[in-house]
Parts: structure tokens; C-alpha cells; sequence
């Protein structure tokens, strides 16, 4: 049984098909040409390490080594490939995962907690928005147990995935930090970012993500905007366009607008204004808050200039805000300089 030995087991997850054994569409494994199942659900003389049964569904050439099939072997059709990356959830399953995951499991550590104080938000905002510490990898295997017991398994929302016949959380020392949760117009949680403990060469931010080689089947975020108390726009017609979702909660908390807050000055579509326009109707004018170095940086400089043009295009008013850099370099720092400078 050499040659089947060497056939690695995948998930029927990516192959697309029903269990051999069980007939179900989860848990399961089976080699690419299904001569062999891991079956978590029919027992056999092969017991695997973790809950499942290896079952054998071919007989082995005993000259070539060459599987031959039985010939009450289960035939399955197949639809397709399953491609690197799971296909995204939608954004009510994502916010369903995540809200029990940060609200049900996790907890914000005092380092973390005195940090976004120290930021300029108040306990109640982090308790209320669900900012979280994230877990060491032994915890969270068993919060996404738990997880799968209470919501179903977690297929297409980023930072899981699916990996030697169960689900993982992509968490671990190279991401410790604090989640911040980055929500749509609806306020619905569509990925978490990580604020590291530890920056290193990839920045002090990392999206929560599971669409690496190494993940095997998970998904991608993708650069989301994030929207902070987004009902405001729709009263006021006014919404802050700056560059990072706590950088939007904090000025959000201190001046007491809807903010959107961009992956990046670059992460945004021509189509961005029309966008904003058709999640709020009564939108009429936009105030850019990006760090003070935009004057001296030529490429922050230009992509700044060209949203403000994209905005402009969907009927938007735009205006720039100004503070004085020598108080501080981004505009919620600024904001908390007067705030506890007047306190």
C-alpha cells in the first residue's frame, strides 16, 4: 500500500464531492482519485489520531503498484478543482463569526485596554465596538470548536481555515496584538485587522487573513473601508475620509462624525464616490483627514489630489482639514492634543 500511502488527503471541502463513506459534505478527507476516505462518522479497522477512521476503497496491483478500483467503489462526480482560495462569505455570515468570536471568546488585556485609552477612546466605545486581545494558538483552537459548535463551520470568513481535516484560527506570536474590528455602512464586522505587539517588516498593521500557501482552504479580506458611527452621515450629509479603522473610531469618538476610515490613501476605486453616494443617499460633502506628511510625500500627495477629483466626479463637495503638524502628525493624535490640552 505504498503508493496510496503517499497520496496526501484532502479535504472534501476542496475536492468538491461527498464523503465515499458517509455521503456527507463535511469533516471528511479522501486522495484526489478517491482511493482512499478519512471518514470522522463510520468506524473501520483503521482508527486515525484524532476522531476519524482511514478507509481503503481499492484494491493495490501488486506488479505496478497502481490502485485498482473496487467495483463496489463509490463513483462520485466531481465539479471542479477547489482553487486556492475559499470563495468570501457574505457580510452577515462574517459579522456572525466574528461578533461570537470577539464577543463570546475574547477579552481586551489591560495592556491593550490602556493603550486605546491612551488613543483617545473611552472603555465603553472599545467594550461597544468589540476590540479584543488576540488568542495564542492553543486557545484558539478551542474557541473555533466552540465556534463550529454554536455557528456552523466558518468556510470563506478570513483567518480561518481548513487544514489536516479541521478548522484553524491564523493567529499566533508573529500577529500577537489587539483586533480591531473593521465594520461596512451597516455596521456589520467584515474583517479584523491586527495591531501588533511586535511590528516588523510588514508594519505595525496586519490584515486577519487565511489565503497563504500555508492556510490551505480559507479566504482573503481584500482592503474593506471601515465606517465608524456611519448612521451620522445619513443625518448630517457630512462624512471624515481618513487612512485606518482605529484612526476612524478615535476621531469619530472625539468629534462626534461618521468617519470612514481607508486601508490605505491607495485602496480605493475610482468608483469609491459613486459608492458612498448609493450607501448614503443624503451625502453631500467630504472632509479628508490624512497625516500632515501629504505635503512633503509626492505619491501621498497625488493619490490624495486624485480622491479628492473621484469624489468630487459623484457630486461630492470635498474639503481638506488643516491642524498645525507641529502639535502632531495625524489628525486624532491632534484631536486628543487639544482635548487634553483643554482638560
Amino acid at each position: 500500500m505504498k503508493h496510496l500511502d503517499r497520496q496526501p488527503l484532502i479535504p472534501i471541502y476542496r475536492l468538491r464531492v461527498k464523503c465515499p463513506v458517509c455521503g456527507k459534505a463535511d469533516n471528511c478527507a479522501a486522495t484526489r482519485d478517491l482511493t482512499r476516505a478519512y471518514c470522522r462518522r463510520v468506524v473501520s479497522a483503521h482508527p486515525g489520531r484524532d476522531g476519524g477512521w482511514l478507509h481503503i476503497l481499492v484494491e493495490t496491483d501488486e506488479v505496478n503498484h497502481k490502485p485498482i478500483a473496487h467495483a463496489t467503489a463509490p463513483r462520485l462526480n466531481h465539479y471542479s478543482v477547489e482553487p486556492s482560495r475559499s470563495p468570501l462569505a457574505s457580510r452577515a455570515r462574517r459579522d456572525a463569526i466574528y461578533t461570537a468570536l470577539l464577543r463570546d471568546h475574547l477579552r481586551v488585556e489591560s495592556r491593550h485596554g490602556d493603550a486605546l485609552t491612551a488613543r483617545g477612546l473611552a472603555e465603553e466605545t472599545i467594550a461597544a465596538k468589540l476590540y479584543a486581545s488576540t488568542p495564542m494558538p492553543d486557545e484558539a483552537a478551542k474557541i473555533v470548536t466552540n465556534i463550529i459548535a454554536a455557528h456552523g463551520q466558518p468556510e470563506g470568513v478570513p483567518g480561518f481555515y481548513y487544514k489536516h481535516g479541521c478548522w484553524h484560527l491564523h493567529v499566533g506570536c508573529w500577529n500577537r496584538g489587539c483586533f480591531i474590528p473593521v465594520r461596512d455602512s451597516a455596521g456589520r464586522i467584515v474583517a479584523l485587522v491586527v495591531r501588533k505587539d511586535e511590528p516588523d517588516a510588514r508594519g505595525k498593521y496586519v490584515w486577519l487573513s487565511s489565503s497563504s500557501e500555508y492556510c490551505g482552504y480559507g479566504a482573503s479580506p481584500g482592503v474593506p473601508p471601515h465606517f465608524a458611527a456611519p448612521d451620522l452621515a445619513r443625518h448630517t450629509g457630512e462624512i471624515v475620509i481618513t487612512e485606518g479603522a482605529l484612526k476612524a473610531d478615535v476621531i469619530s469618538q472625539l468629534r462626534g462624525r461618521a468617519v470612514c476610515g481607508l486601508a490605505s490613501v491607495t485602496t480605493w476605486k475610482p468608483e469609491f464616490g459613486f459608492q458612498l453616494r448609493k450607501v448614503f443617499p443624503t451625502l453631500e460633502h467630504c472632509s479628508l483627514a490624512f497625516d500632515a506628511d501629504f505635503r512633503t510625500n509626492r505619491q501621498v500627495h497625488t493619490r490624495l489630489c486624485q480622491l479628492g477629483k473621484a469624489l468630487h466626479r459623484a457630486g461630492l463637495s470635498v474639503s481638506f482639514i488643516a491642524w498645525d503638524e507641529r502639535v502632531a502628525k495625524g489628525y486624532d493624535n491632534y484631536l486628543l492634543e487639544v482635548r487634553n490640552r483643554a482638560t
